[in-house]
């Protein structure tokens, strides 16, 4: 099977992490915030972007892997996952497009709330992490789309 090639809006990237980490096989990884791909004591440490990494990018879960493992734009949108993970939409605007948002769009990312259980622990924690993700989908979109039509 080939891995997925990732989406090119923060919106559909976080849809996609948020799909890749709820498919999971709980009993062969633990969400970690501090790891991004670490196979410790029989289970596989990821973070938000590790999540993408096992299940979009097919990465082994016996191997130990960082962004900088995988292709350059990969890589920049694995280190806005991160980013986003922090509620710091700005620098993972940057780490997207390459490029810093206009005035208005920065303004907009700078209104969204940082997720709770950013420094997530443990299932319960990531479960309640991706809830508030995913809440924030929406307000994305509209941001997004404010974008394409300035």
């Amino acid at each position: 099977m080939k891995p997925r090639s990732l989406p090119e809006t923060l919106s559909g990237l976080l849809t996609s992490a948020i799909n890749d980490a709820r498919q999971l096989d709980r009993s062969r990884y633990l969400p970690s915030a501090r790891q991004w791909h670490v196979h410790q004591e029989n289970q596989c440490q990821v973070c938000l972007s590790g999540a993408v990494m096992a299940a979009s990018l097919e990465a082994d879960p016996l191997i130990e892997l960082v962004p900088s493992d995988f292709p350059h734009n990969a890589m920049h949108k694995l280190y806005a996952l991160n980013r986003i993970r922090c509620g710091n939409w700005i620098d993972a605007w940057v780490f997207l497009h390459g490029s810093p948002p206009s005035l208005l769009i920065r303004n907009r990312l700078s209104d969204l709330p940082s997720p709770r259980f950013s420094h997530f622990q443990g299932w319960d924690q990531f479960d309640a992490h991706l809830r508030c993700l995913e809440a924030l989908v929406p307000h994305l979109r509209t941001i997004e789309q404010l974008n394409e039509s300035c």
